[in-house]
């Protein structure tokens, strides 16, 4: 926080020492759960690190990366599903396997042959596009409950595909209608994480143009890192300019997360086919969940409820993973 003091009032100057520790933060948000100031850490960060991309000289590998990557990868859902199929069928030749499990990765550059372990379960395919627009009916014949929409995002539109169909599956069993925009977009979280607030706006004005005029209830995710940005999104815009005046406060105070969506149906979910089936169940926290989202209690409450389950407390299930959105990427160490 002085260091960002510092940066803004002009007292400190924009070098490699100040940069660092900016850098390495993981943008957990544990701070704001423990601070009695309720100093919001996270939107100070954020907004620091795009003074950073703005004015601190980048390489030319970084400034291809993010041409690339950020900037033209998660702006095409066709791209990402052509990405998908491509470290699919890579997976699938054993190569990754190979690299971590044998000598080879001893002869490799460390950071790449840790990012071989980070390979996502990819489909192939976009969730988005299979369901794109559809006005799915609640299962069991039952009376609607209400309308709500299923936030997909990017990498996980065209990975983990069984996360997004589970989440569809209790939605319906729960009584409610679902609908999957098909035009809309990433959350920009990745982009935000790492300074550039730009294009995260556009992201922004998509996502909300695609879900506005749907007449929802409320909109599902089940990513935590996405959950937070999307009730954010009023952080990216400056008071008085034209996007700032858009229907913000009405989009994000529909984001709910999909456990926390659930906690309020467990008589329901207790009267679905799995009931008799037993499980120990071990639950991580997500940090943007129970952080930035302040949600904890009911998704453990829900998990515990469900009859034949034995959720085992996780000892520093409140700590960071270390992904950190693309954290683990840029900082392996």
């Amino acid at each position: 926080l002085y260091l960002m003091r510092g940066l803004w009032e002009g007292e400190l100057e924009l070098n490699q020492d100040l940069i660092a520790p900016l850098d390495r933060c993981l943008d957990c948000r544990a701070c704001e759960s423990v601070c009695p100031s309720g100093v919001p850490y996270g939107e100070l960060l954020e907004k620091t690190r795009g003074i950073l991309l703005e004015h601190r000289k980048q390489s030319v590998k970084e400034k291809l990366a993010r041409a690339l990557l950020l900037k033209g990868l998660f702006r095409s859902t066709a791209a990402l599903a052509t990405a998908s199929q491509l470290l699919r069928i890579y997976r699938w030749t054993g190569i990754p396997k190979l690299i971590t499990q044998s000598f080879i990765g001893r002869i490799l550059p460390k950071k790449f042959v840790f990012s071989q372990h980070l390979l996502p379960n990819f489909s192939g395919k976009s969730f988005k596009k299979k369901y794109a627009d559809q006005l799915l009916e609640p299962t069991g014949g039952q009376t609607p409950k209400g309308r709500v929409g299923l936030f997909s995002g990017c990498i996980l539109d065209v990975s983990e595909a069984e996360i997004h169909e589970a989440s569809l599956k209790l939605l319906r069993a729960s009584g409610y209608k679902v609908v999957v925009p098909g035009d809309q977009g990433c959350c920009g979280a990745l982009h935000v994480h790492s300074g550039d607030r730009k294009t995260a706006r556009e992201f922004a004005v998509k996502n909300l143009s695609a879900f506005e005029p749907r007449n929802l209830d409320a909109i599902i995710t089940n990513a935590a890192g996405c959950g937070a940005q999307l009730k954010e999104y009023h952080h990216l815009f400056a008071e008085g300019t034209a996007d700032a005046q858009m229907n913000w406060g009405s989009f994000e105070n529909k984001i709910i997360d999909v456990l926390e969506f659930l906690s309020g149906y467990s008589e329901l979910l207790e009267k679905l086919p799995f009931r008799d089936e037993e499980d120990t169940v071990l639950y991580d926290a997500p940090c943007h969940l129970m952080h930035a989202q302040k949600v904890d209690e009911n998704p453990r409450k829900l998990l515990s409820s469900l009859p034949g389950v034995t959720l085992v407390p996780l000892t520093e299930s409140n700590w960071c993973c270390g992904s950190g959105g693309i954290y683990n990427l840029v900082q392996p160490d």
